[in-house]
């Protein structure tokens, strides 16, 4: 039996119709080939279940993790989410609800939880002092996507020179995420905002995502 082999009842692999029977090889870490397994015993027998590829969540905010239930009923108006939202933030700052540790298992926990659920990379959109290490540390690949807000002038530039230093951040040899920004919302960024985040995206080839 080759261990570099793995065979299942289905195998997924995306660019075409799933294999009944599959087999897939992996050499060094990657996958080199998916094809028919040509016999009952080519490689290691998963058995009855599916190989697929990881899955990618392109939008999380893992500092939620520990909700068990929405911050709103279903149908609730945008305008009171967002209340409520910046109420459980403002809590939370207060350290009404947790101390930095607790937001770091929080955080964590969502890390765990992905990747228990097969999910292979996140694109986070992170706050100021998110844990830097916990993403170094996962064996989930990222994007942080700083959060940025400003309709001021001042917090525009405030907003720079945190986008700036996240890229500086993210630029150190042997980080393991990469940087993304987000301007948080037409309603919470500024035209101005939003012009100097592209910019800036454009300079040095960085991932945006926007509400």
């Amino acid at each position: 039996m080759n261990p570099n082999m793995f065979r299942a009842r289905w195998v997924f692999p995306v660019s075409r119709p799933p294999i009944n029977g599959g087999v897939v090889r992996i050499q060094n870490g990657l996958i080199q080939e998916v094809s028919q397994a040509q016999q009952e015993t080519e490689g290691a027998d998963l058995g009855n279940c599916a190989i697929l590829p990881g899955l990618v969540n392109v939008h999380t905010h893992l500092e939620f993790s520990q909700l068990t239930e929405p911050l709103a009923e279903a149908g609730t108006s945008l305008p009171t989410w967002i209340r409520r939202v910046i109420e459980y933030r403002s809590q939370q700052a207060q350290g009404q609800l947790s101390d930095q540790q607790t937001s770091i298992n929080r955080i964590n926990n969502g890390l765990v939880e992905s990747q228990n659920s097969g999910t292979a990379l996140v694109g986070e959109i992170a706050t100021r002092q998110w844990p830097t290490s916990l993403f170094e540390s996962s064996p989930i690949s990222s994007t942080v996507f700083l959060e940025l807000m400003g309709l001021s002038d001042d917090r525009v530039k405030d907003a720079a020179q945190m986008s700036r230093a996240h890229l500086q951040l993210a630029s150190r040899p042997g980080t393991r995420w990469n940087a993304g920004l987000s301007p948080h919302a037409p309603y919470t960024a500024s035209l101005q905002l939003g012009e100097q985040t592209a910019k800036l995206s454009a300079e040095t080839d960085t991932p945006v995502a926007m509400h």
